[in-house]
């Protein structure tokens, strides 16, 4: 009987922290450059709505190099409104078909992940 009773508040316990938890929805969460001579810049707008009843607080955005750079907001973003995060691409330096994934850390219980692509091509 006991197992069940840990279980139980287990369950109950899960239920609390995904309620604490903000969700998002975004408009995409992959975007394709095409084509892009090497050098060239370009950015893109990801945009989110928070679809939860608690603020969503983005604590940091983490990208796997230099080449991108992004800028999100700083404050929170209250049930129902709508978000950006901006990331530029550098494609200086790079060649060949280009894959960078973007890491939203934030009070979500989802780490979400976005992704941009080009193929860097050099004349």
């Amino acid at each position: 009987m006991t197992k069940f009773y840990l279980l139980v508040l287990m369950a109950v316990c899960v239920q609390v922290i995904q309620a604490q938890t903000a969700v998002v929805v975004f408009d995409k969460r992959e975007h394709d450059f095409g084509d892009l001579h090497e050098g060239e810049k370009r950015e893109v707008v990801f945009t989110f709505k928070n679809a939860s009843s608690i603020a969503f607080i983005i604590s940091d955005v983490h990208v796997q190099c230099g080449c991108t750079a992004p800028v999100w907001p700083k404050q929170p973003i209250l049930p129902g409104e709508i978000g950006l995060i901006k990331v530029v691409y550098n494609s200086d330096g790079k060649e060949g078909v280009q894959r960078k994934v973007i890491t939203v850390k934030s009070n979500a219980a989802e780490l979400y992940k976005l992704k941009i692509l080009a193929n860097v091509l050099t004349d």
